[in-house]
């Protein structure tokens, strides 16, 4: 065994399963039936501990993302409904005639 010289090791998390061996997690091995189960809900855990924010509240958040490649065209629509310009519509309508030549 290495010692470790260019950092501690360290160890945390839940540690219940440091004495099984490698093989009780290999793909297709599974001794439990519910062992999927069980990884879901651990790694669902650990995404919440550690973002504070449930899969849930991941699920709507992507719902209402915007696909980078409409960013701006969301940006100018979005001038437009606070600030209705001439110069603000007007951005808009060049993005959208040139989202048009694109497409």
């Amino acid at each position: 065994m290495k010692l470790t010289t260019k950092s501690q090791v360290l160890q945390w998390g839940q540690l219940t399963f440091t004495g099984e061996t490698l093989d009780e997690f290999e793909a297709g091995t599974t001794k439990d039936a519910d062992l999927m189960g069980y990884l879901n809900d651990m790694g669902r855990s650990f995404f919440n501990d550690a973002l504070g924010m449930s899969t849930d509240d991941a699920v709507r958040k992507n719902q209402f993302a915007v696909d980078s490649r409409d960013v701006q065209l969301h940006y100018l629509y979005n001038k437009v409904i606070t600030n209705p310009s001439t110069e603000n519509q007007q951005a808009l309508a060049d993005e959208i005639d040139h989202r048009m030549k694109v497409d």
